[in-house]
């Protein structure tokens, strides 16, 4: 588990239609929006590091986009 000062915040826009459907997937796990978001960006990082090895901190991954 983080500490609390380990928490960081982020922004993030997207359309309406995407966050209500968003929402009810949460929902359905019984997980609140924020939680959502939060789990999809940890299971991304895991998965990107497998493939790419280990996310320096601070760094950048190497994704193949300009």
């Amino acid at each position: 588990m983080k500490l609390q000062q380990d928490i960081q915040t982020i922004c993030v826009r997207i359309d309406g239609e995407t966050k209500e459907k968003l929402r009810a997937l949460a929902n359905a796990q019984q997980r609140s929006l924020a939680g959502q978001v939060r789990q999809l960006i940890r299971e991304f990082v895991r998965e990107q590091e497998a493939f790419q090895g280990d996310a320096p901190s601070g760094g950048l991954l190497s994704s193949g986009r300009k």
